[in-house]
């Protein structure tokens, strides 16, 4: 069966017209979720996208309720540091597991916090769980 010029061209002009309604239609039905979602300006909200000093992401550590006592340090390429030789490795533990930073980037878009706030956060809880020290208790 010897298929013919005119309709190959005409088969593959139809499914072109086709791919190209369909992702038309996609396309705008897409604007019209985009739209829905979109956030307007509301006065006096707090900012979005702030950026944090080292000073401001500390004091946002210690004042949290996971904050364990101890001399956090926040580098200027944004590395964090503890004095505490256990938590730092708790710490680097965080930092350094691909599913774990998935969990930090979630948050942080979440609640509009500085990555550090997160990561310190996060290894915290890992720590209290592995050294067994309550939540309401500061370790030594």
């Amino acid at each position: 069966m010897k298929v013919t010029l005119r309709a190959y061209i005409f088969t593959v002009a139809a499914l072109l017209l086709f791919i190209v309604l369909v992702i038309y239609r996609y396309e705008k039905l897409l604007t019209q979720v985009r739209h829905d979602l979109s956030f307007g300006h509301v006065e006096g909200g707090a900012p979005s996208n702030k950026h944090y000093t080292a000073g401001q992401i500390i004091a946002l550590i210690k004042g949290s309720k996971e904050y364990l006592g101890d001399s956090v340090t926040v580098f200027d390429n944004g590395q964090i540091h503890s004095d505490n030789g256990k938590f730092q490795g708790t710490l680097n533990a965080v930092t350094g597991s691909e599913a774990n930073m998935d969990i930090v980037r979630s948050n942080t878009g979440t609640n509009n916090l500085p990555i550090q706030y997160n990561i310190y956060v996060l290894a915290a809880q890992y720590y209290r769980q592995q050294y067994h020290i309550p939540s309401n208790a500061k370790p030594n």
